[in-house]
């Protein structure tokens, strides 16, 4: 006999069979599968030279793109696997891919500064537009088809009308690297994530922004809207997905799982359940209204970069460091893995006024081993006590240091009533390639009505073999009387020569072999 759990309940029958179904021994052991129906097995894709860095399914799931290191473009028959045609012509490796609603035409952008429309039946490259500054990040067609956007390096939002062969608007907000950009289903916003690590929201009509939503700590490399466009999915380089209602602003809530870089981020068709693909390796599963964690996919070698849903089926296309274009059945899985996978944080059910009398936070840590050496895994314990006589509410710290295995992460504690404490423990790896250091560690707090301990700060000592230490300086020089910068005025002029002064010094215990620049 099957259980059906209350959450799945919602389900439509033809939808049901991918919830109830965990697929086991491909990607992971721990699981408690359920069985109902027979999905097919996982296949893969292999033929490029070079890492998957984007993929797109064609509106009929008929055909899968993908988009490599190699510098190529490989179209693919979802049904038998079998290899379509081979587009060529950019010259360095392929980030990102689109198809046009109607699917006859494939966009792709590139780290050689062009994004290229071809003809998906000729294979022919029919247009393609070039940037002043590199790599072409993101590119997505507005629903209606008659608008190609691009974003990149240069930290400008592009519209295109591509069929007319020229550019409509360059927008831009701030400074930094735009990663990653989604048209909403109506076509009326454009999201995009940023470096700057805000979400801006764009009228592409007018070009003109219309808000910014804030919340992470570091870049956005993925940004998604649901079905029906009301909530926007966000994946960021500090661990977090985040929540947001598209009309208010409101931050719905955050998805925590992941130990490093959320690469993509997409919503399934039903507009509950989001699947996530990071730097950790892994895919994961998620459900927006029930504010739980589904379950993780944890198998493959390396970061996955990119990630693809299928539009009339549950299945999706895997693609990272393997090579490999993973198809699989876009399952839904149980809320806990042997992996550990953390759940979704409701932000509505641990938020209340300021309560009279107040809470009073108190946190300390303990950070183990206390003799650290290169490729050793480093625990810190993060306790919070609340001593007071009301509840803390939405309790979270955030660290901050100069190493980035430490930089950027989140405990996330909730709400933590009167005399109750709470912990979170954060397990990382060090590099086996560290040499003796000290690693500055600092904690900040939050918490919604303000109630916050005063920050924690340690000094992690870490021993290991002397190496070389290299500090340098450099000068430009004029070339002709070698004294000043360029004219005399700090500006070099074009077609002026100008040499350049590199000082190196190993101010290191031991001496600097192969040194090049």
């Amino acid at each position: 006999m099957i259980i059906v759990p209350p959450t799945l309940r919602q389900l439509s029958p033809a939808f049901l069979w991918i919830t109830l179904f965990v697929f086991s021994g491909i990607f992971g052991e721990g699981w408690a599968p359920f069985s109902y129906g027979a999905p097919p097995p996982p296949r893969t894709l292999n033929g490029h030279q070079g890492e998957i860095f984007g993929l797109a399914f064609d509106p009929t799931s008929q055909i899968i793109a993908s988009g490599s290191g190699d510098q190529s473009i490989r179209l693919w028959d979802v049904e038998t696997g079998r290899l379509q045609t081979v587009l060529k012509g950019h010259t360095a490796p392929v980030r990102t891919l689109a198809f046009s609603p109607r699917g006859n035409f494939l966009a792709s952008g590139a780290s050689d500064k062009t994004t290229r429309i071809w003809d998906v039946q000729t294979g022919k490259e029919t247009v393609s537009f070039s940037s002043v500054f590199g790599n072409i990040r993101a590119v997505a067609f507005s629903p209606d088809g008659e608008v190609l956007a691009s974003t990149g390096d240069g930290g400008s939002l592009r519209l295109f009308d591509w069929k007319a062969k020229k550019e409509l608007k360059a927008m831009k907000s701030g400074f930094g690297i735009i990663y990653a950009l989604a048209f909403s289903p109506s076509g009326s916003t454009v999201a995009t994530g940023s470096s700057d690590t805000h979400v801006h929201i764009w009228d592409p009509s007018s070009g003109q922004q219309q808000t910014v939503f804030f919340g992470h700590t570091k870049a956005v490399l993925s940004v998604a809207f649901s079905p029906d466009g009301s909530l926007l999915a966000s994946g960021s380089a500090d661990g977090t997905i985040r929540l947001w209602e598209v009309q208010t602003g409101r931050e719905r809530g955050v998805l925590l799982g992941h130990s490093g870089d959320v690469n993509a981020v997409g919503f399934m068709a039903n507009g509950i359940h989001v699947i996530s693909a990071g730097s950790d390796g892994t895919v994961r599963f998620w459900d927006s209204s029930t504010s739980r964690s589904l379950g993780v996919l944890s198998n493959f070698k390396g970061p996955v970069w990119a990630l693809a849903l299928a539009h009339n089926e549950p299945l999706m296309a895997i693609g990272g460091r393997d090579r490999t274009v993973h198809l699989q059945t876009a399952t839904i899985t149980p809320a806990h893995t042997s992996s550990g996978a953390s759940s979704v944080i409701p932000r509505d059910a641990d938020v209340g006024p300021p309560p009279v009398p107040p809470p009073h936070a108190e946190a300390d840590v303990l950070i183990q081993p206390h003799e650290l050496k290169p490729g050793d895994e480093l625990t810190v314990d993060l306790r919070v006590s609340n001593t007071g006589k009301g509840p803390l509410y939405r309790f979270l710290a955030k660290t901050s240091s100069s190493h980035p295995v430490l930089d950027g992460r989140t405990f996330y504690f909730g709400k933590i009533p009167a005399g109750q404490s709470k912990s979170e423990i954060l397990k990382v790896n060090i590099p086996k390639d560290m040499t003796t250091d000290e690693i500055p560690l600092d904690i900040q707090f939050e918490e919604y009505n303000g109630f916050v301990p005063d920050p924690l700060k340690a000094l992690i000592t870490l021993s290991g073999p002397p190496r070389p230490r290299l500090a340098y300086n450099y000068q430009i020089l004029d070339n002709g009387t070698g004294q000043s910068v360029g004219n005399g005025d700090g500006r070099i002029q074009k077609g002026e020569a100008v040499d350049l002064l590199l000082t190196i010094k190993n101010v290191g215990a031991v001496p600097a072999m192969d040194t090049w620049v």
